[in-house]
């Protein structure tokens, strides 16, 4: 199966400056999780370094939050400030509600981190990449940022539909990349990845004969049937 995402499509792939080094672990901590205090400072860190937002935003005696957005013109500072006032007022962008959207796990979240340096938020129940200052990503950024956040997305949707189980780990990352198709050469995004997880070709090797021989098991298993199938026609 290909996954025509920007991550395999994109020639290139710069790790931001804001990334942490080092190997991956399980990534089984908890990353991304803001309290109300956190929200504040970084609606209040926006505020400051863009007056435009500041003139917006209100707050009303019960705690709660208004952004005007009357002839607005929105842009990434704009949109992460709405972000940040729909959380603490317990409101979401979907005007339908949220229930089946399927959202990354804090491991997923924290591998995002560390290849990116920045935050996957959970704000008015969307995905939403800040630094730890509240900042939208920096325009040198972009890129890399969306290319990782778009495989974290696909990992949490694999793992929904039962293709993954648990988190992503070494141990399990070949496997998977070998079920998409993907490996060493195929994206600069992908050899960072692996890079990432220490994970070296040769290990990939052995992940890819083995996805290869279970499809072809499966494909055995339903020859077999079909021709089971058919025999049992004649007989009747």
């Amino acid at each position: 199966m290909e996954v025509p995402c920007s991550y395999t499509t994109s020639s290139t792939y710069t790790r931001p400056s804001k990334a942490t080094q080092g190997d991956a672990g399980g990534f089984a901590e908890t990353s991304g999780e803001v309290d109300r205090d956190d929200l504040e400072q970084m609606l209040e860190n926006l505020c400051q370094q863009d007056p435009s937002i500041a003139k917006r935003l209100s707050q009303n005696e019960d705690g709660s939050y208004e952004f005007d957005t009357d002839g607005y013109k929105w842009s990434d500072k704009s949109f992460a400030a709405r972000a940040l006032v729909f959380e603490p007022n317990d409101q979401d962008f979907s005007l339908i509600g949220t229930e089946g959207w399927v959202y990354p796990s804090d491991g997923d979240r924290s591998l995002f981190k560390q290849l990116t340096g920045y935050d996957m938020l959970i704000l008015g129940g969307a995905c939403v990449v800040l630094d730890d200052e509240g900042f939208p990503p920096a325009a040198a950024d972009k890129s890399s940022v969306q290319q990782a956040a778009d495989f974290v997305i696909d990992i949490a949707v694999s793992r929904d539909a039962g293709h993954l189980e648990g988190e992503l780990s070494a141990e399990n990352i070949g496997a998977l990349l070998a079920a998409w198709d993907l490996g060493p050469g195929t994206s600069p995004f992908i050899d960072e990845l692996l890079r990432t997880f220490n994970v070296s070709p040769a290990d990939l090797l052995g992940f890819s004969e083995a996805a290869q021989q279970s499809q072809m098991d499966e494909l055995m298993k339903l020859v077999s049937t079909l021709d089971d199938q058919e025999g049992a026609e004649v007989v009747i």
